[in-house]
This record gives C-alpha cells, structure tokens and sequence, in this order.
C-alpha cells in the first residue's frame, strides 16, 4: 500500500488538511465527531505525521482565492482587475475558481484552497445571508479553512469575514427616478434574482421611486424572476415588451447579462434607443467602450471594490483584527 499523506487523510474525511493537523497536533478547535472520524482514519492506515505535516497549518503560501461566479461579466472581470492590482503590488498570486453560482462548485473550490495553503479568500457567495439555511455547509467550509475573508458584492455571515458591499436600493431609486423624469409613468422593468438579497433591493428601490411619484408598477410590464436569468431569456422576455411598449417607454435592466439580452431583441427593431426606447440599467456593457450608444447605467466602481476588498484582506492577514467591517459603495448614475 503506498504511503499515505496528510491530503489523503483530509480528503477521506472530507476536511480541511489544517483539521487533520489541529487533530494531530492536538492544538485548535475541532469538533469532537470530526477528531474521532479523523483519528479513525489515521490509525486505519496506520499514518505518521511528517515534520512537514505537523507544521502544516502554521504555513502559508504566497496565495489569495478569488472565487466569483462569472467572470465574463464586465462587472466581475473589472473587481478581478482590481484584487490583481494590488496583489501585484504585494507580490501574491491569484489563485481564481469560477464557481458558476454553484454551491458544490463553491465547496470543491474551498477545499482546493485548503491544501494550496492559501493565505485569504475572496468571495462572491453563490447566495447571500438572506439563504443562511442553505449555507450551513459553506459556512463550515469557511470556519474550517481558518483563514481571513472578504465577501464581495453578496455577504453571509458577518461573524466571518469583512464585506465590500455596494448600495443596490440606492442604485435602483436613481435609475427609476431618471427614467420617471424622461418617461413619466411608461415604465418597464426585468428584474431577476429575487431569491438573493440583493435582487429584492433592487426591486424594492425601483418600486419605492415609482411610488412616491404616485405611479404603481405595471404587473404586465415587470418582470421579476427568482433566479438569474440568461442572455436568451431576458432576450425572449424583451421581444414580448418591444412588441407593445408604446414609445418613449423606459426600461430599468437590473444586470449586465440582462442588459444584452434587452439589446439583443432592441436590434432585431426598426426602435431607437434613446428616441423611441430609454433604458437604464445596473452596470456599464463593455460594449459601450467602442460603441456609440444611448445608454444610462449604474455605476458600482467595480475596480475599486476590488481593491478594496483585497486591501481589506491584507489589513487582517498577519493582524490581530477581531473585529468585522462592512462597506457599503455607493451609487453613481452615468451619465
């Protein structure tokens, strides 16, 4: 039988291998259930512990997780050119997981990290606090790796880690209110992710605007969906509201990929947007750098939430910081 190392004991007690050294090294918190299923594994094989081994939770690499859900959205490949920008400066790499919005992605990403020795993790959670129910397994995860961390854009527990946060109410409120002042009360929305906090946000900002201006949002014109929508969906769902909207409608797109679908369908009409359609949507399209369109977004500085968040992180690698911070970016309507 090959001999067997302290990744293979981990890995069949599904653990951190910083768990197998605290069992072994008899020196942090580790539940009794999970030391007696470590312990059992050890003596089944009959595992000697390296110099190397025992010191394996004291060490550190030179390495900060980055996991996100989708990094071919401007917005997410703007915070990973933010987080890079200042690891660059402190002489750490990236080591970046495109977890898809998939909790068992999330987790298998987790547990890399553990046996990379990471020294931080940045995150952008498949859910938020609002779903703690559902992330019991990734809040284990996170108080087993024992490493600082940073949510981005979505937090979980704030007795975890820091949270670099942006202002989605406020976001919301400014892009009705712009398209009341232009449209009046012709308004639509799609507005996805209403099972994520920050989806609801976003809903209640819109719906708070119309509100004080005495305009009721149109059920028929505004679509909220529990969970992301694709570029084909928010496409199929644009064509229905193109059809009829009467001119000078605006639109508030709440997300990027919901903003290209919106386009997608706009293109296949003789509308303009701008003249025949104003539209206002959550985060700029890398699109609009080399094309000229009329187009309202907001802004979340996506660059320096990165930085932010990886400044953050720095701050509690090597410290003694016990206490947790959260900040909130606020919104900028451009133009």
């Amino acid at each position: 039988m090959a001999k067997k190392t302290i990744f293979d004991i981990a890995k069949e007690a599904n653990v951190s291998t910083a768990t197998v050294s605290r069992v072994i090294n008899n020196n942090g918190p580790v539940k009794e259930k999970t030391k007696k299923k470590v312990m059992a594994i050890i003596d089944k094989y009959g595992f000697v512990p390296s110099t190397a081994a025992r010191t394996l939770s004291h060490r550190q690499s030179r390495a900060i997780g980055v996991l996100i859900p989708n990094p071919s959205e401007y917005f997410f490949s703007r915070i990973l050119d933010g987080i890079s920008s200042i690891t660059d400066e402190n002489d750490y790499i990236l080591i970046f997981c495109n977890t898809e919005n998939s909790p068992a992605k999330e987790l298998a990403a987790i547990r890399m990290l553990a046996n990379q020795q990471a020294s931080g993790l940045i995150i952008t959670p498949a859910m938020d606090d609002d779903y703690n129910n559902k992330n019991s397994a990734l809040l284990a995860e996170l108080k087993e790796l024992d490493i600082p961390v940073v949510f981005v854009d979505r937090s979980l527990d704030k007795t975890i880690g820091d949270a670099v946060l942006f202002n989605n109410y406020q976001g919301a409120h400014m892009a009705a209110s712009k398209l009341i002042e232009t449209c009046g009360n012709k308004i639509a929305a799609i507005i996805p992710d209403q099972k994520l906090q920050l989806g609801l946000q976003r809903f209640h900002g819109y719906a708070d605007a119309l509100l004080q201006q005495g305009i009721s949002y149109s059920k028929k014109y505004t679509v909220l969906n529990d969970y992301p929508l694709s570029i084909e969906e928010a496409y199929q769902i644009s064509k229905g509201f193109l059809e009829d909207l009467p001119k000078g409608s605006g639109v508030f797109l709440s997300n990027g990929t919901v903003s290209k679908g919106f386009l997608k369908a706009l293109w296949e009409t003789p509308l303009k947007l701008g003249q025949d359609i104003i539209s206002v949507a959550f985060d700029k399209l890398e699109l609009f750098d080399y094309m000229k369109l009329d187009f309202s977004y907001i802004d979340r500085s996506e660059f320096e939430m990165g930085q932010l968040a990886t400044k953050m992180l720095f701050e509690r690698i090597g410290s003694q910081i016990t206490f947790n911070r959260e900040y909130v970016i606020p919104a900028r309507l451009i133009p």
